[in-house]
C-alpha cells in the first residue's frame, strides 16, 4: 500500500540523517590518525557497533516473522506470538531503539561538539515517536481488536511490551 511505502521511505531518510554523524566520525578519526585509511574503533566504538548491529539485524527478523505470519494469518484475527514476538510485543522498535543507541554509541568518542545536540534530539524524536505514535497507538488498536479474546489477554499479561523479561 501507499501508507506502508511512505512509512518504508520516511525510514530510509530517519536512518540516513542518523548515519551521517556516524560517516563524519570515522572521516575525524581517519583524519587524526598516523596517515593510514583506517578506523581504529577503541571499546565504546566496537561496542556500539556490535549493539546497533544487534539492533539492526532484530528490527529486521521481527519485521520478517511478522510478514510470514500476516500472510499465514490475513485479515488480522489473530496476533503473532512467533519468535521475538514471543519474549517482546513490540520487538521491531526494540531493534530501532538499540540501533540508535548503537550508532551514538559509535560517534560519540570523536564527535563534534554539536553531535550530542544531533543525539539528544534524535533520541527525543525517536521516543515522542516510538511511544506516543508508535507503541501505545498499536497497543491501543491492539487492545480494541483482541482485547477480548483470551488467547491475546494471557499474553499481553505474559509478555514484556519492549523489554523481554523486564516488563517494560
Amino acid at each position: 500500500s501507499s501508507a506502508l511505502t511512505g512509512l518504508m521511505v520516511a525510514r530510509v531518510i530517519w536512518t540516513a540523517a542518523l548515519l551521517y554523524p556516524l560517516e563524519l566520525s570515522i572521516r575525524t578519526q581517519i583524519a587524526r590518525g598516523d596517515g593510514r585509511d583506517k578506523f581504529d574503533g577503541g571499546f565504546l566504538e566496537t561496542t556500539g557497533a556490535a549493539i546497533a548491529f544487534a539492533g539492526l539485524s532484530l528490527e529486521t527478523w521481527a519485521d520478517r516473522v511478522l510478514l510470514a505470519f500476516q500472510r499465514e494469518h490475513p485479515g488480522g484475527q489473530q496476533v503473532c506470538m512467533r519468535r521475538p514476538w514471543s519474549v517482546s510485543r513490540h520487538p521491531n522498535y526494540l531493534g530501532e531503539i538499540l540501533f540508535q543507541m548503537g550508532i551514538a554509541m559509535v560517534c560519540l568518542p570523536s564527535c563534534a561538539p554539536w553531535y550530542g545536540a544531533w543525539t539528544g534530539a534524535a533520541m527525543t524524536i525517536l521516543i515522542l515517536l516510538v511511544l506516543p505514535g508508535g507503541i501505545w497507538s498499536l497497543e491501543k488498536r491492539a487492545n480494541n481488536r483482541w482485547g477480548h479474546q483470551l488467547q491475546y489477554i494471557e499474553y499481553r499479561e505474559a509478555t514484556s511490551l519492549i523489554v523481554p523479561y523486564l516488563f517494560i
